[in-house]
């Protein structure tokens, strides 16, 4: 995921987080990730993935909105108005319920919402409701969490991918540190499964373009 740190102690180095899901609604029995630098000519492991995280998609558009936090202040605006409406493909460890505006503002029901075209944002739901054994409708927002407000000032169409990313992420994500890899260098990536080889799975690649952090909002800090 091509997101902020979601801990202030992953701000320091560049990394990714990892987040690994079965295909539908199937068993998941944790994942072996590997990574090759040298264009898949050697792989090497990089971390374990024991938990599959909550995938889906938008099936509503998401209106545009202003960040519920801002450089300027400590406090938060809710976007008591907006909704979007998300179908699970994979339901992760965590459960998706409505929580306390407390809880959710110390990250719990926080979601990584990406267009087609990569932008996102981050947001915060007090209110799921739902609506099938894998959609829910989320209400009650908090808006571009963790300095990630570009674009949400416009109407995010559906078909959105949505991620859990809220705390604690160390339950479904996977933090890989890459202090070592330099800007530009590709790397690949393969989940390889319980009783499968790493020449037995497909490769997901990513080009590193490594940036500096804008500084988080004063809520943040």
């Amino acid at each position: 995921l091509d997101i902020p740190p979601m801990r202030d102690g992953d701000s320091y180095a560049p990394g990714l987080w990892l987040a690994g899901a079965p295909l539908g609604d199937g068993a998941w029995a944790g994942a072996t990730i590997y990574r090759s630098t040298d264009g898949e000519q050697s792989w090497d492991v990089v971390g374990n993935m024991p938990y599959r995280c909550t995938v889906g998609t938008s099936t509503t558009a998401l209106a545009g909105a202003a960040p519920s936090e801002t450089h300027g202040s400590s406090s938060v605006v809710w976007d008591a108005v907006s909704t979007i409406t998300v179908t699970f493909d994979a339901l992760g460890q965590l459960p998706i319920a409505s929580f306390p505006e407390q809880l959710v503002l110390d990250g719990l029901n926080w979601f990584h919402v990406q267009s087609d075209d990569g932008t996102f944002e981050i947001i915060g739901a007090r209110d799921a409701t739902q609506v099938t054994s894998t959609e829910y409708i989320f209400s009650y927002l908090l808006r571009g969490l963790r300095g990630a407000a570009g674009g949400i000032a416009t109407r995010r169409a559906a078909g959105a991918k949505v991620t859990t990313v809220g705390h604690p992420t160390e339950a479904y994500l996977l933090w890989l540190p890459c202090d070592g890899v330099a800007s530009g260098a590709v790397q690949s990536f393969r989940f390889v499964a319980p009783g499968e080889d790493v020449s037995d799975v497909e490769s997901v690649g990513i080009t590193a373009r490594w940036r500096n952090c804008s500084p988080f909002p004063v809520r943040d800090v």
